[in-house]
């Protein structure tokens, strides 16, 4: 999961960056070195609160999940401006824009990323309930081996007794 949520930020950073560079006038560095501070700290705060509540909320309705869910990404994000806000201006002003352009990238980001982390989970369960499957029919199998042995034994052991009563 950290393999996952660092390249997520980089690709986020990249992303934003680059758009902050194409739409913002100054120096392209200096927008770089924001838009990384404002990525890796609502990163680092939203992952933070998904993964240590993900296995809380995973089994919840899919309503509260979400609900929940966004709640979560509010707050990583709203906390991850304010002290990127603080490190940056050195004051706790938060720009309206900046708050939107991050909520919207946020729950763009958050929402892939668990919907991956859902999709796997997913699959590593129908995963696990196949090899259950598999290793019942082996069972299967082998019991019907076994009763076919059975029969097989039982039909030969009357014959045998049978042909050495008649020799």
């Amino acid at each position: 999961q950290i393999k996952l949520i660092i390249i997520s930020a980089l690709l986020i950073f990249l992303f934003v960056g680059t758009l902050s560079v194409l739409v913002s006038k100054g120096s392209p560095l200096v927008i770089y070195f924001q838009s990384l501070v404002y990525t890796i700290l609502c990163t680092f705060f939203c992952s933070f609160l998904i993964i240590w509540f993900f296995d809380t909320i995973k089994n919840y309705p899919r309503i509260i999940f979400f609900l929940i869910f966004t709640i979560l990404v509010v707050v990583g994000i709203f906390v991850g401006v304010v002290i990127s806000t603080l490190l940056l201006e050195q004051r706790l002003f938060i720009k309206a824009d900046v708050l939107k352009f991050s909520l919207l990238i946020g729950f763009a980001a958050s929402s892939i990323i668990t919907g991956y982390l859902v999709f796997r989970e997913n699959l590593e369960q129908q995963i696990s309930k196949l090899k259950e499957i598999e290793i019942e029919n082996e069972k299967l199998k082998r019991l019907e081996l076994e009763a076919r042995l059975s029969s097989l034994q039982a039909k030969l052991n009357p014959h045998f007794l049978f042909n050495t009563l008649n020799s």
